[in-house]
């Protein structure tokens, strides 16, 4: 008898269970300060996607903006060029943002305080990028504790 209650309780939980995979349940943002010589950093940023892939918002003690950056560990940029990001939170509000692409990350200085409010409160980010002139990429990070990593850069930053 209770294991029949038991297997009528679970199931629910297993079915939804079954929807989100182990990388979204654990997902989450952090944010550090660290020293480089005399430049002090700031940074919030996702947890790593299966493939090492991190979307961060950082500034520095010499650049106190605030910069989107799209890191790509297994990309090798040859040049530095300018490209255009398409940043979409939770598919409503969407943003061409101008970035730089170069050694392994894309990067957007100066993102507005709009796109920091989204990301703070959206579930999830879903970022399209250029890989080469012809073909573009898309990566989509889960958005679970940004408000607070996000809050603390912003502070520490703005």
């Amino acid at each position: 008898m209770h294991s029949k209650v038991l297997s009528i309780t679970l199931f629910p939980l297993l079915l939804i269970s079954s929807f989100i995979t182990p990388e979204q349940a654990l997902a989450t943002w952090g944010f550090e300060t660290f020293k480089s010589g005399s430049l002090h950093h700031q940074v919030a940023t996702s947890s790593p996607q299966k493939n090492g892939r991190e979307l961060e918002v950082f500034c520095s003690s010499t650049d106190p903006r605030l910069t989107l950056a799209l890191y790509l560990p297994k990309q090798r940029f040859r040049r530095r060029e300018p490209v255009e990001i398409t940043l979409q939170i939770d598919r409503k509000r969407s943003w061409k943002i101008p970035a730089t692409r170069h050694a392994m990350a894309i990067t957007a200085p100066d993102i507005s305080d709009a796109v920091i409010e989204d990301l703070s409160s959206g579930n999830r980010a879903r970022i399209t990028f250029p890989i080469s002139s012809q073909r573009k990429q898309t990566e989509i990070f889960h958005l679970r504790r940004s408000s607070v990593a996000l809050s603390s850069i912003v502070s520490k930053c703005g």
